[in-house]
């Protein structure tokens, strides 16, 4: 039998191991991409498949043990049916150690499992790698530029909405311009970022001398915002 560590619990009975959610791209497993490839192939993950009717998943089989739901499309009455006894499915081993489930081609498009997997773990707190970086988004701290959050984000829609805030006491005339930066709430990618320094073209740009817009800043939004 297998060993597998034992999963790490938030003290709210929230488990802290990461889903990881992958597609397995359109054809055989040399199309699909080598970090999926590489995590699928891991035997520290259980690799559950939507179906093994694929090109890649049947190679997969060949390679390592894995688990196919094509068994609950069989039982099922409705494809509401099937798609929650895959849910289930995978939540449920997912709660003994790490999981991979995979779909054919993209698992962000057409995914209806992939949709309902995706609202349950916002709703238990369950980290999914494909949210993000390792399923989280360090809204904290920004190693690149500094930038610190020191106040609440702004939530608009679909989008996170965050400020800045970063040491202004200016050590070097280069500095970084302060953005204001917006973050997609379903998968955590960044969707915009917006300048306070404006930029070539942009109305004020001829007021800084000798182009320092290019290399300097500091015009920060550390404070709370507001959106109508």
């Amino acid at each position: 039998m297998e060993h597998r560590a034992e999963p790490q619990h938030h003290p709210a009975g929230i488990l802290s191991e990461v889903l990881i959610i992958a597609g397995l791209g359109p054809g055989d497993l040399s199309g699909t991409p080598a970090e999926v490839r590489e995590a699928l192939l891991d035997p520290d993950h259980h690799v559950i498949l939507r179906t093994g009717q694929h090109p890649a998943a049947a190679q997969l089989a060949q390679c390592r043990q894995v688990t196919t739901c094509d068994d609950l499309y069989d039982a099922g009455e409705t494809f509401d049916e099937v798609y929650e006894a895959i849910v289930s499915r995978v939540l449920a081993v997912a709660d003994a150690g790490p999981v991979i489930y995979a779909t054919p081609g993209s698992p962000l498009y057409g995914e209806r499992t992939v949709t309902e997997l995706r609202k349950r773990c916002r709703a238990t707190g369950r980290p999914v790698e494909t949210f993000g970086e390792g399923g989280r988004v360090d809204l904290a701290y920004d190693a690149e530029t500094g930038y610190r959050g020191t106040s609440p984000p702004l939530v608009v829609r679909d989008v996170v909405i965050l400020g800045s805030a970063m040491a202004d006491h200016p050590f070097t005339m280069e500095q970084h311009p302060g953005d204001v930066r917006a973050f997609d709430v379903r998968t955590g990618e960044l969707r915009w970022t917006w300048s306070p320094i404006p930029r070539a073209g942009e109305p004020g740009v001829e007021t800084w001398l000798d182009d320092s817009w290019t290399y300097s800043g500091m015009a920060n939004v550390w404070t709370m915002f507001s959106a109508d």
